[in-house]
């Protein structure tokens, strides 16, 4: 029997054989499969494509089809196949088979995303999501925050190390009443390591290109009864370039990181789970000049950033229904910027999260509920200018509930999420999410819907500038 995955996205199709192999239908395919017809296509070859359709999904339906669960679209575990969200889910299988050398690239031409960067390799490169703003859009790493204070509340894509990822899931939509504020537009959610793994792993990867680019990561895992260690190192530098019309100073980037994780079951029912990420980056960028063209300049300006980003949970298995989680979260960065034109600046952000989750699971209903509480802070320091002095200290606190329910039968799933935060500078907002999957044995298809309310707070740098 074929063992088949079949994930579809809004506008594309992902199939899996037994082999693990990707095919990929493009966006003008999926439009064929929906029977809609393109300017060029007679109908009677739309009404032979769309039988095939049917046919190819009704055989996957006959097969056992493989189960992928999802970790984002729902505080509880569920499948794929189950849930009434938009989810594209990209495994190191895809991943390799891509042969993307950048996160950016990787995320290029997947429904609903867009990616945009501000100058050569290396700069800031943002995500957006469903035409929405960078910092609508919430980035996790191994279920960690990692949007960063100083950055506006976005993620940079620039230079994630792409051979520490495992897998990514991709989950479209206000996400708001599981996640809260960033995840107005939906999550992206990467995983860079097993979640468990009973033997030794070890990999090196390396690659190298014209204009001094070159990539090494090395990762080490094991084992030892009810222990485990897992321990990376990334090096990479960008091809330099030079976008200015005049002068000929090439930039380039550099970025190092180092990640060390933790599992240990302390006892049959409680385990611990620590991790621990450091980042060190230095980036090159142009000038611009203001008083002609208006266009990038040679100028010998950088930032050099430094960030962490951490967890530790103790996760208890009450019985085979019921689990809670204690977890702490925090991450924290620094960028020292020598700019020509606006002088040295210093920017200093960090967010810290405290977290309890209870999760009660049936064979037919589910309940999880969260309780939160974080605090952010923001600092920026350089000379008087002008415009007057920029120099600050804020901070934010905020607290938050949320209650997720689901209900599930074998042909139907579905969940209703509410939340409400507090937040110390903007009061109470709530939030909610409902999605629903219908999807009988006998049907060549599923129906699936999703309706939601997200929120977004005004990052520190839209409020205050920098």
């Amino acid at each position: 029997m074929i063992e088949r995955t079949l994930l579809i996205t809004d506008n594309q199709h992902v199939i899996k054989n037994a082999h693990n192999e990707p095919a990929f239908f493009k966006p003008r395919d999926a439009q064929h499969c929906s029977g809609k017809q393109p300017p060029s296509t007679p109908r009677i070859q739309v009404a032979l494509l769309a039988l095939l359709c049917i046919a190819g999904s009704a055989a996957v339906a006959k097969d056992r089809v493989k189960d992928t669960i999802t970790v984002t679209a729902s505080r509880l575990p569920l499948s794929l196949s189950q849930t009434g969200a938009a989810v594209t889910v990209i495994d190191k299988e895809t991943i390799r088979n891509q042969g993307a050398q950048t996160l950016a690239d990787l995320l290029l031409g997947y429904p609903g995303i867009s990616v945009s960067r501000q100058g050569p390799n290396g700069t800031l490169t943002q995500v957006r999501m469903r035409g929405a703003e960078a910092n609508h859009v919430l980035v996790l790493i191994d279920g960690v925050e990692a949007n960063d204070v100083t950055q506006g509340s976005e993620f940079n894509f620039a230079q994630f190390p792409i051979d520490q990822i495992e897998r990514i899931e991709i989950t479209r939509g206000p996400q708001s009443a599981l996640w809260g504020s960033d995840a107005l537009t939906g999550v992206i959610h990467i995983t860079t390591r097993p979640r468990s793994s009973n033997k030794l792993r070890n990999a090196l990867a390396t690659a190298f290109g014209n204009r001094d680019a070159n990539r090494v990561g090395i990762e080490w895992g094991n084992r030892w009864n009810s222990h485990q260690l897992d321990l990376g190192f990334n090096h990479s530098t960008s091809p330099k370039q030079n976008i200015a019309r005049l002068g000929s100073e090439e930039d380039g980037s550099s970025q190092r990181t180092a990640t060390l994780g933790i599992r240990s079951d302390l006892h049959d029912a409680l385990r611990i789970d620590a991790q621990m990420r450091h980042t060190r980056s230095k980036v090159d960028f142009d000038a611009i000049d203001f008083a002609s063209t208006g266009l990038p300049t040679d100028g010998d300006n950088h930032t050099d950033s430094e960030g962490w980003l951490g967890s530790l949970a103790l996760r208890h298995q009450v019985n085979e229904q019921l689990a809670q989680s204690l977890i702490y979260q925090g991450s924290e960065s620094t960028n020292h910027t020598q700019d020509q034109t606006y002088g040295t600046n210093r920017s200093k952000g960090s967010k810290r999260k405290l977290q309890w989750l209870g999760q009660w699971q049936s064979s037919r209903h589910g309940i999880s509920a969260a309780l939160e509480r974080e605090i952010e802070r923001y600092a920026f320091s350089a000379a008087p200018d002008f415009f007057g002095d920029p120099n600050q200290s804020r901070r934010t606190e905020q607290t938050g509930i949320s209650l997720e329910y689901l209900f599930s039968l074998s042909n139907l799933t579905s969940t209703l999420s509410v939340r409400n935060d507090d937040n110390s500078d903007f009061g109470s907002a709530s939030s909610f999410q409902w999605q629903t999957r219908i999807a009988p044995v006998a049907w060549p298809f599923s129906i699936s819907a999703a309706l939601g309310k997200g929120i977004k707070n005004p990052s520190f740098i839209e409020r205050f500038g920098y």
